[in-house]
């Protein structure tokens, strides 16, 4: 797993189909503290004023340019708007670093895809996660605002072309005839969050009102706690960005354990579905297996998802 924290706005995590990537490095606190003319100032060159809701210009020093109305005889009143921005530096969020899907030479359906992602943890101990998952170890719900899949990777290229091709889920890669365009096949793949499993007593032990037991526990997409009225999508991963955000949202982490970091505490889980299909797999251009006659296992594509807090 890989780990990321302390980050702004929205972050980035990766996962990579069979091998792994690394997280992107982001900046340090883009604000940086000190007293300009009209109040505090920050570093308009790490300062994304993108990640923010629209509102009235201000300066970098923190006051806008446009005066309020002035006091003009004997006595009246003038008045500020203050405007309150966040810096979310407490965001902690991660994907697995790797993950394997089993492609039928034949095609078609998947023979194996991950397992639906989960979470066990008792109090003293670290928590346990299988399957394909984000894990939210913040202390605030954080939801997924872009989803991006790349098989333009360099380990997937292959006298020019992708050795494994992503394309729109609604293509019959199967069907009798069709031409793939990678070296090896193509596929055509969904990616959604996965059904909840998170019943009291069964999947979740309270004792307090405190977290005392997490079994297979998924919290699934808390989408619609707040009020909201979008519908969950299930991404295509045909190889480009998700044009809207997919209205996926991973709860907080549940229990904080008595670490600073909160390393022995359990995180909310947002359990991940990866399904599809794929073409007849050929060996015209490349081997299906090395020297010993052992499977290939390929580095196929990447899927990034873009994070911010709820």
């Amino acid at each position: 797993m890989n780990k990321a924290s302390k980050l702004f706005g929205a972050m980035a995590l990766s996962a990579a189909l069979t091998a792994g990537c690394a997280l992107p490095a982001f900046a340090d606190d883009p604000y940086k503290p000190g007293e300009g003319q009209g109040g505090t100032s920050w570093d308009t060159t790490t300062w994304d004023p993108n990640d923010r809701e629209t509102f009235p210009s201000i300066g970098t020093d923190g006051a806008d340019q446009q005066m309020a109305d002035a006091v003009t005889d004997n006595k009246g009143t003038t008045a500020s708007n203050v405007w309150v921005d966040t810096f979310i530096d407490n965001l902690s969020v991660t994907v697995p670093l790797n993950v394997k899907v089993m492609a039928k030479a034949s095609g078609g359906e998947l023979k194996a895809v991950p397992s639906t992602g989960t979470v066990n943890w008792k109090p003293g101990t670290t928590a346990s996660g299988k399957g394909y998952r984000i894990e939210n170890w913040s202390g605030l719900d954080v939801k997924v605002v872009g989803i991006s899949s790349d098989d333009t990777i360099a380990e997937n290229q292959f006298q020019g072309g992708a050795v494994w091709k992503l394309v729109p889920s609604t293509t019959a890669v199967d069907a009798a005839n069709y031409t793939a365009t990678g070296k090896k096949a193509d596929l055509a793949l969904t990616l959604s969050p996965s059904a909840a499993a998170n019943a009291t007593g069964t999947n979740i032990f309270q004792l307090g009102g405190a977290v005392s037991e997490l079994l297979d526990y998924n919290g699934g997409n808390r989408y619609g706690d707040k009020g909201e009225t979008g519908t969950p999508a299930v991404v295509d991963l045909d190889g480009t960005a998700t044009s809207t955000a997919p209205n996926w949202v991973i709860e907080a982490r549940l229990a904080d354990g008595n670490a600073a970091d909160h390393s022995d505490g359990a995180p909310g889980i947002l359990g991940l579905s990866l399904a599809g299909k794929s073409s007849v797999v050929s060996n015209d251009a490349m081997n299906l297996t090395d020297d010993a006659g052992n499977v290939v296992v390929d580095k196929a594509f990447q899927i990034t998802y873009t994070i911010a807090a709820a």
